[in-house]
């Protein structure tokens, strides 16, 4: 139990959604072969990487937009 305990709390230290580790766990990789890995495991870690990568591009745009009000706000018209 306490070496879950600490992959668990590893897993949560770098950063793994605790929706994934739950499933990770169910169906640990060590005990099979990469090959032998759930389906399901593997949609729900492409379905999380799609989320991911639709939310940084909401950040990046909300961060350019953001820049560009900084960067007209400091500007010498402004002065």
């Amino acid at each position: 139990m306490t070496s879950q305990v600490v992959l668990v709390s590893s897993l949560v230290r770098s950063g793994l959604p605790t929706k994934l580790i739950i499933p990770l766990l169910r169906n640990h990789p060590s005990a099979q072969s990469p090959s032998s890995v759930d389906a399901n495991l593997e949609e729900l870690f492409a379905a999380e990487l799609a989320r991911l990568d639709c939310k940084m591009t909401c950040m990046g745009l909300s961060r350019s937009a953001i820049q560009e009000h900084l960067e007209r706000m400091r500007s010498p018209v402004h002065a």
